[in-house]
């Protein structure tokens, strides 16, 4: 019976596009593995621990747009993808999670590996279906799945036999794929009357996926709005956008006269998107496929959850926005300081190479003084929830098939994810670079303005979580090169070897004054 369980599961996993698997193994999920293995036509990724291979999962979802699955044992284990769980949920992307679980016999218990597994991942998931075998019900559940957001499959099994494992085959996979796609409604006509009004419109550009970025692209060069664009939508750096976006880092934004927004895609990272919340006279327009809406207040706030065909949204007749270059660049000035060794390692890395922005600081210095020279950098980052963890090994994920891929974290986020490279050497030959920007500590905290101004040294040291830890062992741990660097010549020096680890040490008074310059321009 149990083995007739695991085949209607992992069928209907193929039948809903699922064709890679990232399997943590155990002797509760041994012939889900089985039938895993003897199946042709599928990519298979093993990990000795959860967490990982949840955000591993995430970058390949990404990397592919199809749906991946992590494959659990029972217990503990299915908790540890929460937080990737969670991070698919804000991106809208489609997680598969598998758990192997004791029969519900077992149930409250305590025996051994008997959590409560069934509703594990509350809301964060699109539904959660219980199956045991005799139980019935939920075996089409891959019908029904948007794949727009996480399913958890929890899958109730009886130890496996000798015979069962040995016996095991592998299940047939359709030939067709179903393809991710949202409908399309009124939502250009809402989007048309909403650019219509003349009141100070800014756009803002958050992580979009790369099918949406043409569209949006032309649709803003004809609007001619001004626009913020993250990394992570791709259009930063476009030609066709270059006289209306805004160059000056975030003060420049917030130097703007706002009088409504139309953000597109996912939440953005800067001060002044938060800062909306504050600003019930300001109208707020998102387009997203994710569907949030990134901000507490619902008044004046409008969501916009479809596919829309940018070409046919009615433009206003407007003149073109004119440079908005409106704070000067000082990163020049400080060149050992963190913004400006960021944006020289923009320039370093090579054309049309993967970077992957690991959390807030490098996001938001990245986003400010990065090149903004169109060499086809393809810029990712996990935005969903806004936090650091799994950065790595997202990182792994999305860069399994390309030729050269760049990483970019901060010191917490790195040791936040230390057993990410265990996957490295099972990934093809290739370049990556993981580039920890090493300011011994949390130092994001110092830039916001309640902290800065309430806080005492005894309050830092417990908020900043200071250190003296250098990554180099941590490169030795997992057979990885190791560069140490302080300056622009030295981040511009070649960087041999397959997996490296550039570990960049900022100058800490040249950053701070730096900040402090900018704060007072």
């Amino acid at each position: 019976m149990s083995a007739e369980l695991v085949y209607t599961v992992l069928t209907e996993a193929a039948r809903a596009g699922v064709r890679e698997f990232c399997v943590c193994a155990g002797a509760r999920n041994a012939l889900l593995v089985a039938v895993i293995q003897r199946t042709a036509g599928l990519r298979v990724w093993s990990f000795p621990e959860e967490r990982v291979a949840g955000f591993f999962a995430l970058g390949r979802v990404v990397a592919t747009g199809a749906p991946v699955a992590v494959l659990t044992t029972s217990g503990t284990a299915v908790a540890e993808v929460l937080p990737a769980v969670m991070e698919a949920h804000y991106q809208g992307l489609p997680l598969l999670v598998i758990s192997a679980d004791r029969p519900g016999r077992f149930r409250r218990s305590g025996a051994p590996q008997a959590v409560e597994q069934v509703g594990i991942f509350s809301e964060y998931v699109e539904a959660c279906v219980d199956l045991e075998a005799g139980g019935g019900g939920g075996a089409s559940w891959a019908e029904d799945w948007s794949r727009c957001r996480p399913v958890h499959v929890n899958v109730c099994l009886e130890e496996p036999t000798a015979a069962e494992l040995a016996g095991a085959t592998g299940v047939e996979l359709p030939e067709e794929v179903p393809v991710r796609d949202f409908p399309q409604g009124g939502g250009g006509a809402v989007v048309g009357a909403f650019v219509a009004q003349p009141d100070g419109l800014v756009v803002l550009l958050g992580a979009m996926g790369r099918a949406e970025r043409a569209g949006v692209e032309d649709f803003l060069a004809k609007l001619g709005a001004p626009v913020w664009a993250e990394a992570a939508s791709g259009l930063r750096e476009s030609r066709k956008l270059a006289g209306m976006m805004i160059t000056g880092g975030e003060k420049a934004l917030a130097g703007l006269e706002v009088g409504r927004v139309l953000r597109i895609g996912g939440v953005p990272s800067c001060r002044f998107w938060r800062d909306l919340e504050a600003r019930a006279d300001v109208p707020v327009l998102v387009v997203t496929r994710a569907g949030f809406r990134g901000l507490g207040r619902r008044d004046g706030v409008r969501v916009v959850q479809e596919r829309i065909e940018w070409g046919e949204v009615p433009v206003p007749e407007r003149g073109r926005a004119g440079k908005m270059m409106m704070v000067r660049d000082m990163a020049g000035d400080f060149p050992l300081s963190e913004p400006a060794l960021v944006g020289a390692l923009s320039r370093v890395i090579p054309d049309g190479a993967l970077v992957f922005l690991g959390n807030s600081l490098p996001v938001r210095e990245w986003n400010g003084w990065a090149s903004w020279e169109d060499r086809g950098l393809r810029c990712h980052a996990n935005r969903g929830t806004n936090g650091i963890d799994g950065a790595v090994s997202t990182f792994l994920g999305l860069s399994a098939d390309e030729a050269e891929s760049w990483c970019v974290v901060g010191d917490l986020t790195a040791i936040y994810d230390l057993a990410a490279p265990w996957i490295w050497r099972r990934l093809p030959e290739a370049k990556r670079r993981i580039v920890i920007i090493n300011n011994a500590g949390g130092k994001i905290f110092r830039r916001l303005p309640a902290l800065a101004g309430g806080f005492g040294e005894a309050d830092w040291a417990v908020m900043e979580n200071g250190h003296g830890v250098d990554f180099a062992g941590w490169a030795l741990l997992w057979g990885m090169g190791y560069r140490c660097v302080s300056t622009p010549e030295e981040l511009a020096e070649p960087v041999e070897g397959e997996m490296v680890v550039v570990e960049v040490r900022p100058d800490g008074e040249q950053t701070e004054a730096f900040w402090r310059a900018l704060r007072g321009a």
